[in-house]
């Protein structure tokens, strides 16, 4: 699913929407700001993403950090920065 029908699905307007994905951005730099260097290893999505249990903004989430350099592989399950 991507983030303009999850979205019209819960009924937001374009104002909520903007603001919806400005949201993830943040999320996602936060987390990004969090992270040390790791020397090219893969380590679980759990260590980085552990309190969201919503399927979709996980995935958001992970969209955005690719944006932002990290690496992800097989299944978005382990990631590198």
């Amino acid at each position: 699913m991507n983030i303009v029908k999850y979205c019209k699905d819960k009924g937001m307007n374009k104002e909520e929407y903007i603001n919806f994905k400005n949201n993830i951005a943040s999320t996602a730099k936060a987390i990004l700001s969090k992270q040390k260097y790791t020397h090219g290893m893969y380590y679980p999505i759990s260590d980085i993403i552990s309190f969201l249990s919503d399927a979709d903004m996980k995935l958001f989430i992970i969209a955005e950090l690719k944006k932002l350099g990290f690496e992800f592989i097989e299944n978005n399950t382990l990631y590198r920065y």
